[in-house]
């Protein structure tokens, strides 16, 4: 079974090479019985990731997870009902252009 490191820069390689810009998706991940959703972001710009804002905002059943990098460059991932209900944690992964984790936030304002 692949480590979940080595399959989040696998997608960020994925993401990277076929799309050529940043992206925000969502990986699950599981420890024993535990159900865990990583929200990735791949950020191929030089941005400082103290400037990345994120929120939660909700759209009829589905949660929106939105991510501001500036004024211009907003991304926004929706998390519907059932993925919400099953996971035990969130995380907020970001991943330099370099495919190289910077920082993984455990989210826990979850509306």
């Amino acid at each position: 079974m692949i480590k979940l490191k080595e399959k989040l820069i696998f997608d960020s390689l994925f993401y990277k090479f076929n799309f050529n810009k940043s992206i925000l998706f969502k990986e699950i991940g599981y420890k024993r019985k535990n159900k865990y959703l990583f929200l990735i972001f791949l950020c191929l710009s030089d941005v400082d990731q103290n400037k990345i804002k994120y929120n939660f905002k909700k759209n009829n059943e589905d949660l929106i997870f939105e991510i501001y990098i500036n004024k211009n460059e907003s991304y926004e991932l929706t998390i519907n009902e059932n993925e919400k209900k099953s996971c035990k944690s969130f995380y907020f992964v970001i991943v330099n252009k370099k495919i190289q984790i910077e920082n993984v936030f455990e989210l826990t304002d979850i509306p």
